[in-house]
């Protein structure tokens, strides 16, 4: 992964990877952490991703709460991902 895409994951996102099975040569983020990603992104796509993990109950809405909070982004974008949670989990 490049740097910079390092640098917009949640804090702590290494100590929660997961393996994927049948393959021991790679790990994935974790759901919530990927949800916080996929929301600070915000694309339409990113959006119905996060939509259906919660639909499958893979994710909880609270988690992705507090680990968008763990995000280390400008200010400025603070309003775009906290509109971006409440378009989708619909709060």
């Amino acid at each position: 992964m490049r740097d910079t895409i390092l640098e917009t994951l949640p804090a702590g996102w290494r100590e929660r990877l997961v393996s994927i099975p049948g393959c021991n040569a790679a790990n994935a983020l974790e759901p919530h952490d990927l949800a916080a990603v996929k929301l600070l992104v915000g694309r339409p796509k990113d959006s119905s991703l996060v939509k259906y993990l919660h639909a499958a109950g893979l994710i909880d809405p609270e988690v992705v709460r507090d680990r968008l909070e763990s995000l280390k982004i400008p200010v400025e974008l603070v309003p775009r991902l906290h509109a971006n949670y409440r378009a989708v989990f619909g709060v």
